[in-house]
Parts: C-alpha cells; structure tokens; sequence
C-alpha cells in the first residue's frame, strides 16, 4: 500500500514539473541550434546593467558560442543597447485594498557584420511582471531585487532563442549585399535589386 502511494506522489510531481515548465519559455538549449555564422561573436553591451551582462555571456557560452576579445576577431556583433527596467507607482488611495506593480525589463538585440553594417536589424525583448502587495504586507527593495533578477534571467533566454529563431537563422541565409543597412538606421531595411 506504502509502495502505490509513493509512485503516485512521484507520478504527481512529474506531472506538476512537465506543467509547469511547458506553459514557460523554458527549453533545453543546443548548440546545434546556434546558426554557424554565429558561433563566433563579439558581445557589445551599451548600457546594460552588470548582472544582465553577467547571465547573457554565461547562456551564451552554455551554448558553445565563442566570444572574442575585440570586435575586430569576430566575424558578427552581438549588439545589447537601450537596457531600461521601469514599474509604475500606482496612487496609494488606501492601504486596506491590494496594490499591483508593474515592471518591466526592455532591451534592444541586433547583429552587424565586421564592417559595422547591420544584418540583422534590432528587436526588442520586452519582459513584464506584475507584482501584487496585499495589505498589511511589506514590499522592500530586496523583493524588488528578485524580480529584477528574474526578469534578467528570462531577458537573456530570450535573446537566446531569438539568435536561434527560424527568422535569424533566415536572415543569415540571404546573400549579404541584399541585406547590409547602414548601422545608425537599424530599424530600416532596404533591398537593392
């Protein structure tokens, strides 16, 4: 009897684990998975926070991407630019009612060759938590820390997944001449024929 009621506890827990991390961004990361072209880069980094920094070369190293000293010895830039974390100071009417805060992680993602053209133009990755205070309940600057740190983390996969796209990998596939914008315009794409 012992016996069935723990292979039911443990089917349950897997069932709850399989759940919860498919209803997520969470997948495994390959290697495989990281186009060619870009198995070889230069991380440039403008104004992001040293944290992000941090867990955005750690995801990309796990997937066996090289990350070179110089731009100069890479063949492609991973740019990261316009890193801002922003919440909302709802008005406090009243302190027997729940209060929700809103946060949100942005920052922009986008590839240039050796020469400084653009290949593949910015995208941004947007990630928001809304955070609940109920009442008689204390939000300190430490809860504050874990959301940041947890929407960094999911900031980085997604940079991840968007270099390993089917539309990155789609970009990379076009012969270069067709695809090169000048790297101050990179929300233009023009196509020359």
């Amino acid at each position: 009897m012992k016996h069935g009621l723990m292979t039911v506890r443990n089917i349950s827990i897997l069932l709850f684990v399989l759940i919860a991390t498919s209803s997520c961004y969470w997948r495994m990361r390959n290697p495989e998975e990281v186009p060619p072209q870009l198995r070889v880069l230069y991380l440039k980094p403008q104004n992001v926070e040293s944290h992000f920094k941090i867990l955005l070369i750690n995801i990309l190293r796990s997937a066996r991407i090289v990350l070179t000293p110089t731009q100069s010895t890479a063949p492609y830039t991973l740019n990261v630019y316009d890193y801002s974390l922003i919440h909302d100071n709802p008005s406090i009417t009243s302190t027997s009612i729940a209060i929700t805060y809103t946060y949100t992680l942005t920052v922009t993602v986008s590839i240039t060759d050796s020469h400084g053209h653009t290949v593949i133009p910015a995208h941004t990755i947007e990630v928001t938590r809304d955070v609940t205070v109920n009442t008689n309940q204390i939000f300190t600057i430490n809860s504050t820390s874990v959301f940041q740190q947890e929407m960094q983390r999911e900031a980085a996969n997604l940079i991840y997944y968007w270099l390993t796209s089917a539309k990155t990998q789609q970009l990379l596939n076009v012969p270069p001449p067709d695809r090169v914008v000048n790297a101050t315009q990179p929300t233009t794409t023009t196509v020359t024929p």
